[in-house]
This record gives structure tokens, sequence and C-alpha cells, in this order.
């Protein structure tokens, strides 16, 4: 479970990683961003600022066009108002004169009449001039007026082009400027969450650390007492096997001594029936022994008689022989089994090593409680029975 949460940690951390190095590379790509921005505006209020240069040129122009046309309708309609003050001054004068008593005029009023009638037709051709020179005026000045009204429009559109690129501008800025608060809110919250991991992290590994130690503590405390175990069981074992020792010997010593008595009676029983067995015997052979006029038939039976009556004879001495044999090996396998665990603990002491103390402990061990040969059974009289041992011996005798 622990390790699965590694994993996990070990996973969303590597997540957190890589989404922190997008943020801090879109975060790094924003001043760029910023730039182009401001870029964008630059070339705006360029061809702005060269579009209100050009029409500011052509308003010049076409201003200068206008002043220089006035101008030119100023000095003409100048020159009209001093011909026709002329003509009107002409005109007063030849009234005044016309006015004047007759003998105190210079001229005739035939002929002042119509010099006064020529003036106010010349000062009243005056106006149709005027007139035609201010429409040609007007006409002349129509083609820079025009042109002054299109460069008013032009700087119109170009002071709004540059506005609409300072819009842009404050538009794409605070676009950036949300975008990156953004990514510095979920870089701060991925930082929190990283440190939150990382702490998470560094406790775990601290309680990891401390079960550790409490683990090794733990392993040293029942190393401890494991040793203290191994010393006490050692010494319990010394003491169980001298103690198991000394009554093994004690046991083999009183089965020695019986077995001794065992076969001192199986002794004088093997006297006793070799004794019995030869007077029976040979009582036997004298009651039943045929005659010398006895038939074939009754020699045989009286042989086969013979014969069996001895061999059971013989079969039981040598049953009690046997007992008297095995009894006395088991005495003698005895006193050596009692022996050798007299010396058991002494031998086991003093070997220079646990290894060699074990091996003598073992050896030891298969010589006390290996399974002797007690004497009971002969092996190799097994597979002989009684009928094939008195066969044998009647065709020993036929034979002979």
């Amino acid at each position: 479970m622990a390790s699965q949460d590694a994993d996990e940690r070990a996973v969303q951390r590597h997540q957190v990683k890589t989404e922190l190095g997008q943020i801090d590379a879109q975060v790094a790509s924003l001043p760029a961003e910023r730039a182009g921005a401001k870029q964008e505006r630059f070339q705006h209020e360029n061809a702005a600022g060269q579009a209100v240069a050009q029409a500011q040129a052509q308003r010049g122009a076409a201003q200068m066009e206008i002043a220089r046309l006035e101008g030119q309708l100023n000095q003409q309609l100048a020159s009209l108002s001093a011909q026709e003050a002329q003509f009107a001054a002409q005109r007063d004068m030849a009234r005044a004169e016309l006015e004047r008593p007759p003998e105190q005029r210079s001229r005739p009023a035939e002929a002042l009449q119509p010099e006064i009638g020529q003036f106010e037709a010349q000062i009243a051709m005056l106006a149709p001039q005027r007139a035609q020179i201010q429409a040609q005026h007007q006409m002349q000045a129509q083609e820079p007026q025009n042109r002054l009204r299109q460069a008013d429009l032009d700087e119109q559109a170009a002071n709004a082009q540059k506005a609409q690129g300072e819009a842009l501008e404050q538009q794409r800025l605070a676009q950036i400027d949300g975008r990156e608060a953004q990514l510095v809110s979920r870089k701060q919250i991925l930082e929190q969450e990283l440190r939150e991991l990382n702490a998470a992290e560094e406790e775990e590994t601290a309680a990891a650390q401390q079960r550790l130690e409490d683990r090794e503590e733990r392993i040293r405390s029942l190393e401890a007492e494991l040793q203290r175990l191994s010393r006490a069981v050692d010494g319990t074992r010394k003491e169980a096997a001298s103690t198991a020792a000394s009554d093994l010997s004690e046991f083999y010593a009183s089965e020695a001594g019986r077995h001794a008595s065992l076969w001192k009676r199986w002794l004088i029983g093997l006297a006793t029936m070799v004794v019995a067995a030869g007077c029976a015997g040979s009582g036997l052979i004298v009651a039943i022994h045929p005659s010398d006029s006895a038939s074939n038939a009754k020699i045989v039976t009286a042989v086969a008689i013979e014969l069996l009556v001895v061999g059971l004879l013989l079969y039981c001495v040598r049953v009690v022989a046997r007992q008297f044999n095995a009894h006395r090996n088991l005495e003698a396998i005895a006193n050596s089994k009692a022996a050798a665990l007299r010396t058991f603990r002494l031998m086991v002491e003093s070997g220079s090593s646990p290894d060699a103390r074990t091996e003598l402990a073992l050896i030891l061990a298969q010589v006390v409680f290996h399974v002797e040969d007690a004497g009971f059974v002969d092996a190799s009289s097994d597979g002989v029975t009684l009928p094939e041992r008195i066969g044998e011996l009647l065709v020993r005798r036929q034979s002979g």
C-alpha cells in the first residue's frame, strides 16, 4: 500500500512539474507577445502619423492655395473698388458741378449729364465684373477646399486608426495580463500542490526512517535476546546432554549387569540341556534301536524317529546356546555404550569450535544409538528348515 501511494505521488509530482514547465514557458512568451502588441501599435501609430503628416501637408498646400486665391480675389476686388470709387468720385464731381448755378459751371449741363450717365454705366459694369471675379474665385477655390476637407477627413481617419491601434493594444495587453494572472494563479496552485507532495513524501520518508530505526532497534534487541537465550540454551543443552549422558550411562550399566546375570543363568541352562539331551538321546536310541533281524521298514522307521528326536534335542541345545551368546554379546555392547556415555561430556567439550563439538556429538550419538546385532537370530540359517536338515542327514547316511 505504501509503495502504491509513493508511485501515485511520483506520477502526480511528474505531472505537476511538467505543467509548471509549460506554464513557465507560456509566461516567458508573454513579454514577446507584449512586445508584438506594442510593435503593432507602433506600426499603426507610424502609419497614422504618416497619414496625418500627409493630410497636414495637403491641408497646408490647400490653405496656401486658398490664401493665394483669396489674395488674388482681394486684389481684383480692391482694383474694382478703386475703379468704382474713382468713377463714383468723378460722378459725384459731375453732379456737384451740375448742381451749381449755370454761371458758375465750367461746362454746360448738356455735357455733364451724359458724363454722369457714363460714370454710372461704368460703375454698373463693375458689379458684373465683381460677380464674375467672385464666381471664378469660388470655382478656383473649390478644388483646394475639397482637398482641405479631404485632408481633414484623412487626418480624422488616421487619428481614428491610431486610436483603434491603441485600443487593440490595450485589449491585447489586457488579454495578456489576464492570461498571465491565470498562469500565475495556476502556478501558485501547482507550487502549493508540489510543496504538499514534497511535505507528504518527507513525512512518509521520516516515518519510514523512524520505522526502519525502530525495526533495527527491535532487531538489535532481538539479537541480544537471541544471544542471551542462545547462551542459556547452550548451557541448558550442555547440562541436559550431561544429565542425559549420565542417565543413559547408568541405564546401559544396569543393562550390562542384567545381561551378565542372564547369560550366567543361560550358561547353567546350557550345561543342563547338554547333559539332559545326551542322556535322553542315548536312552531313546537304546530303547528303540531295531534288532538285527528287523525288516527294512522298521529300521527306516526307527532311524527316522531317532533322527527326529536327536534333531529336536540339538535344536533345543542350540536355542539355549544362542540365548547364552546373545546375552553375553549384549553385556559387552551395554558396557561399551556406558563407557562412551561416561566420556561424552569430556570429549564434546574438548572440541575447539562449535562445528567440531557438533561433529563429535554426532559421532558419539551414532556409536550410542547404533542398532547392534544382538545374536538372537542367525541370518545365515534363516532359509534352512528342520525337514531340510533331516533330509540332508538321511541323504548323507545312505550315501555313506
